[in-house]
C-alpha cells in the first residue's frame, strides 16, 4: 500500500494498552492528549483519529 496512509504517532492515557515500533506519546489527561495530537497534526499535516479507549492517532493520507 505505498502511497497510502500511514500511522505517525500515536497518543494515549492507557499506556499498557499500546505498543509497538512507532511513535508513542504517553500523556496524564485527556486534556494533553488533544493538545499534543493537534501539535502533531499540526506539524506534520497529518489527521487525529480517536480509536477509543483512551488513545489517539495521528494518520498521515497521501
Amino acid at each position: 500500500m505505498e502511497g497510502g496512509p500511514r500511522i505517525f504517532a500515536v497518543i494515549t492515557e492507557e499506556a499498557q494498552k499500546v505498543g509497538g515500533g512507532l511513535p508513542i506519546f504517553y500523556v496524564d489527561s485527556s486534556e494533553e492528549k488533544e493538545r499534543v495530537a493537534m501539535y502533531i497534526s499540526r506539524i506534520t499535516g497529518g489527521v487525529i483519529h480517536d480509536v477509543g479507549n483512551g488513545t489517539y492517532i495521528v494518520v498521515i493520507h497521501q
